[in-house]
């Protein structure tokens, strides 16, 4: 104890480089260990996300952007492909389960998405309270949208045009919950499900509606002519649209934002996508491909910062090295009092050592807080803007091995201003006054 309260103290004796050093250290692990952590999360979260899709089919366009919109649902979609192209793919012989997908609303951020049952299989949601969709207009949640948006079976929800916040409200054609589910984990809790019928309403309703508008322009000409006239045609107007009630829009006209596909074999892997790409208006993406394009994109970038935080490591060993030895040359009295009073060579030895060791352990220790405090703040960045919550700043085994290999680094930086320490010579230090 005596010797750790020695080495505490000559630690401190000079404040200045030891706090450069441990803003070094701590700076270093702490970028090291948020990227390390921010991409094993992402990276695992990519590969559940994308569980059980074997391709996504959809608009042309980008296919890394097709997979982001329709498996993770974090950007816009490539576009729409019509139900009569979709149902050619949907009962290929070489697709066992396709999934319909329909987007276009959002309730406060959190998308609405037209779908069948086969979409809640696949991330094996199960109900909370309440009962699954059984006609158009029926939602099921999911359990982040019901955190935040405070809502309860039963509810009426009115959607906005758009996939961001914001948009037109579609208040003629509200949504009943019927259901809530279960958080599990994955994309099921921050989307509203709905079946696909239900968009297909909603939006047949909204055209209808600009038809009229555009209807009323043109014989505003004939309304001027006869206000009479025009009154009554108002009035007729004003019944008709309450006593309206909105239906799908025609089968020729119905559309798809994308397929989710299931393969029957693995044989459909090499020849089903060429298959579909061949067609002009639509486009095949593997999940599991972008997903790995999508980190081999991110790769390079993550080895630059990584780069730079080693390089940051790497100065704060320096600079250890560069206090400790300048401790040495400065305590040189010290140490030649300590050897008359009694003290070793081991005793000098290991007391230098042991700042080392003290140091570098603080200073790993700050890094990890200060890495796990950035990695919260992005985790809270996430829930609130993206509605994506992911457990970024949960503590992974691996940081023990930072906090096992922290002492030894420290004491192999102190090595050799160590052995300087236990070799003073007591009679030529005091010479030299």
């Amino acid at each position: 104890m005596k010797l750790l309260h020695l080495s505490w103290r000559n630690l401190w004796h000079r404040p200045l480089p030891t706090l450069l050093s441990l803003f070094l250290l701590a700076s270093g692990i702490a970028t090291l260990v948020v990227l390390w952590l921010a991409s094993q999360q992402l990276g695992g979260r990519l590969q559940q996300e994308a569980k059980g899709i074997d391709l996504v089919v959809g608009a042309k366009g980008s296919p890394l952007q097709l997979v982001l919109s329709s498996v993770y649902h974090l950007d816009i979609p490539t576009g729409n492909i019509s139900q009569q192209d979709a149902q050619r793919w949907m009962h290929h012989p070489m697709v066992a389960r396709a999934i319909p997908l329909a987007l276009g609303d959002n309730l406060g951020g959190f998308r609405i998405v037209g779908t069948d049952p086969g979409y809640l299989a696949l991330y094996q949601g199960q109900l909370a309270t309440g009962r699954h969709w059984q006609q158009p207009m029926e939602v099921v949640i999911g359990a982040e949208v019901a955190r935040v948006k405070h809502i309860q079976l039963g509810d009426t929800l009115v959607g906005s045009h758009g996939l961001e916040a914001g948009g037109e409200l579609h208040s003629h054609s509200p949504y009943r919950v019927v259901g809530i589910l279960q958080a599990n984990g994955s994309v099921l809790d921050r989307l509203i499900l709905t079946p696909v019928a239900s968009v297909w309403q909603v939006h047949a309703h909204e055209a209808e509606e600009e038809h009229e508008h555009e209807a009323d322009g043109e014989h505003e000409h004939e309304a001027e002519a006869s206000h009479a006239q025009e009154a009554e045609a108002s009035h007729a107007d004003e019944h008709h649209q309450e006593t309206h009630t909105p239906t799908a829009s025609p089968a020729s006209e119905r559309e798809l934002t994308a397929l989710l596909l299931q393969f029957r074999s693995p044989l459909a892997v090499a020849t089903l996508p060429r298959e579909i790409n061949r067609q002009s208006a639509l486009q095949a993406a593997s999940p599991v491909m972008e997903a790995a394009r999508l980190q081999q994109l991110t790769a390079q970038l993550l080895q630059a910062v990584q780069a730079i935080a080693g390089l940051l490591v790497v100065a704060a060993l320096l600079s250890l090295f560069a206090t400790l030895y300048q401790a040495l040359e400065q305590r040189r009295g010290q140490w030649a009092l300590m050897r008359m009073l009694g003290a070793s060579r081991s005793k000098l030895f290991g007391s230098m050592v042991l700042e080392g060791a003290l140091l570098s352990t603080l200073g790993t220790l700050l890094g990890l807080l200060l890495a796990h405090g950035l990695l919260w703040g992005l985790s809270l960045w996430l829930a609130s803007t993206r509605h994506v919550p992911l457990p970024l700043s949960a503590f992974h085994p691996a940081e023990l091995y930072w906090l096992a290999l922290a002492p030894a680094a420290g004491i192999v930086t102190a090595l050799l201003p160590a052995w300087r320490a236990s070799r003073t010579s007591v009679a030529l230090t005091l010479t030299q006054g």
